[in-house]
């Protein structure tokens, strides 16, 4: 009886259990309906693209594919990776995720849909859309931030009607400058000195705290930029940024420290002009008379004088780009009401590479920027973002769909973001343990040599660079051809045992022929310039290995001159002509 009694009790458990997770399965399938609803509510159906991602339970899995990673890092045999650098790697990135706000967007869909077929003279025309959505809980992450406060009527009326490109958003760069503050010194300790030892400086030098100045440049802030040619048919790309002030400060810092002798301070008018200088090529002058401009509560950054002009009569005509054909055309069933405003011309591309074509004077330059800009397919676009209670959502018009234009890459944008953080510190992590083992390659190289030199009187085999290192394979004191690649040049590959070293297998410049015993400092063999970025490690006469952080060490006689330093100058000067025919064999610049 007492186990029957018992048996009916773990049934009962049981099913009270299974019960309890079947209804809270029912209550997740619900709610994740409930997201699905509400996402693809704001999408088009039926067109030439749609896609919904719910990342629920994403961001779980990439946790767990973090720190897989992370495991694989510890338990690998990379030398120089130390536990507590990838445990700081690793919650810097989990602080990171929340500080941008990755981690608040719940879901996000996509569409496309044509609205016009287009014909002879006009391309298709596709309606874009795609919602970011966080839900009913306000986001607290950077992105997010970063995408505007509330939505406002766009004014476009000012806009010239030879506008090829234009940009409307709202910017708080003090918003930034306390994330900075705040979330930074987490993932980098060092960086708290760096802001506080900024902000004082700032300080000291305009008598005013930089985030009190960042507090008067929040708003709208809009960037313009025209195409047009004068009567001889030349080409001229100009551009403004407007700015949003609170007072007359940011003018007035800017004003005061214009020094140069080419800068022009009015403040009755509240302009300054700059004068590019006689010395300037002439496409220079021709382009750019740049000028800061006061008006209102808006500071004018502009190109040149002209280009105001050509606001201010668009405003007051009434024949402006809102007037243009092409502009109508593509603002069909938007609403210009939003947070962030985009319009890109369908001649954008042409008239670019035609200005710079024309302008520049390199002209091989020109032309492969020119050949880079062609092959982009010339479309108009005007892009509307705009907020709700649950989400952002972004309502473009263009002559290409998402599928075209790569939207089954949204597909996988917060995981591109992700790994577009993590890679790059893997990258690093890789490239130290690549520096590490390349000394171990070089100490044992500077052995073989110090056993070599302590058999022939002291003396280092005599041949440059292969020559040189050949004599420790054949005479047996370093067989070994994996040690004479560097790690981090994958370009190279290691010559089979029992074979003479060539350059192609070798990663290290050898300057033979040295004597043991004096000049422990002179260099005796160091990484190619091609072996690491920045970045050069070198084996010194003693016997020592070290590694310098050196740029634009482009060929050998740079180095040597960079290591002479402790020498003598008869010696400095015969290692360095040494080092300039080993550049003329090898080619090096």
């Amino acid at each position: 009886m007492t186990a029957l009694k018992s048996s009916v009790a773990a049934g009962f458990v049981a099913a009270v259990m299974f019960t309890a997770l079947n209804a809270a399965g029912q209550v997740a399938a619900q709610q994740e309906k409930q997201v699905f609803d509400r996402v693809t509510a704001k999408l088009d159906r039926g067109g030439t693209y749609y896609s919904f991602q719910n990342n629920k339970y994403f961001y779980e899995n990439v946790r767990k594919w973090f720190d897989s990673i992370q495991k694989g890092i510890l338990a690998s045999e990379l030398k120089g990776i130390k536990p507590m650098q990838v445990a700081m790697f690793s919650q810097g990135i989990r602080m990171l995720v929340p500080a941008l706000g990755i981690n608040e967007l719940q879901a996000y869909g996509a569409s496309s849909i044509l609205i016009d077929e287009g014909g002879k003279n006009s391309d298709r025309q596709f309606r874009n859309k795609v919602y970011f959505y966080h839900g009913k809980n306000k986001p607290n992450g950077l992105l997010w931030q970063l995408a505007g406060e509330r939505n406002e009527r766009f004014n476009l009326k000012f806009l010239p009607k030879n506008t090829i490109y234009a940009g409307i958003g709202q910017f708080h760069p003090a918003k930034i400058w306390v994330w900075a503050k705040k979330e930074v010194p987490q993932l980098f300790p060092p960086a708290l000195m760096i802001i506080n030892t900024a902000e004082v400086k700032f300080q000291q030098r305009f008598n005013l705290p930089l985030e009190q100045l960042l507090n008067k440049l929040g708003g709208t802030w809009t960037i313009v930029i025209t195409y047009e040619k004068d009567a001889s048919g030349k080409p001229f790309m100009r551009g403004v940024m407007i700015v949003p002030v609170t007072d007359g400060v940011p003018f007035d810092l800017l004003a005061g420290n214009m020094k140069d002798k080419n800068i022009k301070v009015d403040l009755q008018r509240r302009e300054i002009n700059m004068d590019t200088g006689k010395t300037a090529p002439v496409e220079v002058r021709e382009m750019l008379r740049p000028q800061i401009k006061e008006e209102g509560k808006l500071l004018y950054l502009a190109s040149s004088p002209e280009i105001l002009l050509q606001l201010k009569h668009a405003e007051t005509s009434g024949n402006g780009l809102t007037a243009m054909p092409e502009f109508n055309r593509y603002a069909r069933g938007l609403d210009f009401n939003g947070v962030q405003f985009t319009y890109l011309s369908s001649a954008f591309m042409d008239d670019l590479v035609e200005t710079i074509s024309f302008h520049s004077r390199n002209k091989q330059s020109a032309a492969i920027i020119s050949c880079m800009f062609s092959v982009m397919s010339p479309s108009a676009m005007i892009s509307v973002i705009s907020l709700d209670d649950e989400g952002v959502m972004v309502n473009t018009n263009s002559g290409f769909d998402l599928a075209s234009s790569g939207g089954a890459q949204a597909n996988i944008a917060t995981t591109s973001v992700l790994a577009g953080m993590l890679l790059p510190a893997l990258s690093q992590a890789r490239e130290k343990a690549c520096r590490i083992r390349c000394v171990s390659n070089l100490k044992s190289i500077g052995l073989a040599l110090k056993q070599y030199a302590a058999d022939h009187n002291g003396q280092f085999p005599p041949g440059d660079n292969t020559a040189g290192l050949n004599e420790l394979i054949s005479k047996g004191y370093l067989a070994d051809p994996g040690v004479y690649i560097c790690p981090s040049a994958e370009s190279r590959k290691a010559v089979l045992p029992g074979r003479p070293l060539t350059e192609a297998g070798c990663s290290y410049i050898y300057l033979g022929g040295q004597i043991e015993g004096p000049s422990p400092d002179a260099p005796l063999a160091f990484d190619k310039p091609e072996n690491h970025n920045g970045y050069i490690n070198v084996l010194f006469k003693s016997g020592h290995v070290a590694g310098f952080s050196r740029t634009g060490l482009t060929n050998c006689e740079k180095t040597v001159r960079s290591l002479a330093g402790k020498l003598q100058s008869a010696e400095a000067e015969q290692l360095l002509n040494k080092a300039r025919e080993i550049d003329r064999k090898m080619g090096y610049k």
